[in-house]
């Protein structure tokens, strides 16, 4: 099980390939509601996809002890956001692996114990289970890099033959 932070999930809806990784996490992908919350200000820009993330994934609703946590942790630290901070609150509680495109927000989560699983490792796992072909995986690259204004380093994705 796995929580997305606002950022990850975008990028794959974004690219037109959630499915994707829904099918990798077997559907064991989730938002929380601050994650949610930041999932609904692209909507009144006019853009469409977190419609796609809403129908497809699961929202984890923090229990009393976890929002505790979560308002401590929010408390402490200024320099992530609400989302992230929530879904590594959740994450660390019921030990789930958490992702994000934020080198932050890994840092912090790796830094309590979360497993984290980085963009890379989730394009190279989509290979190596046979999800996807290398054409594939590299069009879903190009779309991220496209749709969602980032570069992505490809070369620890493709580094040696599958």
């Amino acid at each position: 099980m796995i929580i997305l932070d606002t950022d990850i999930i975008s990028a794959f809806a974004k690219a037109d390939s959630l499915d994707l990784v829904l099918k990798l996490f077997r559907n064991e992908i989730y938002i929380t509601p601050k994650i949610c919350e930041e999932l609904q200000m692209p909507l009144y820009y006019g853009y469409s996809y977190p419609k796609e993330i809403f129908k497809k994934v699961k929202i984890l609703t923090p229990n009393p002890e976890e929002q505790e946590i979560y308002l401590e942790t929010l408390s402490k630290n200024t320099i992530l956001g609400k989302g992230e901070l929530e879904g590594i609150c959740i994450a660390k509680e019921r030990n789930y692996r958490f992702s994000s495109l934020d080198k932050k927000a890994v840092e912090f989560a790796k830094s309590k114990g979360i497993k984290v699983v980085v963009l890379k490792a989730i394009l190279r796992t989509l290979l190596e289970k046979r999800i996807c072909s290398k054409e594939e995986v590299r069009s879903i690259i190009k779309n991220i890099e496209e749709r969602d204004n980032r570069t992505i380093d490809v070369e620890e994705i493709f580094e040696t033959e599958l």
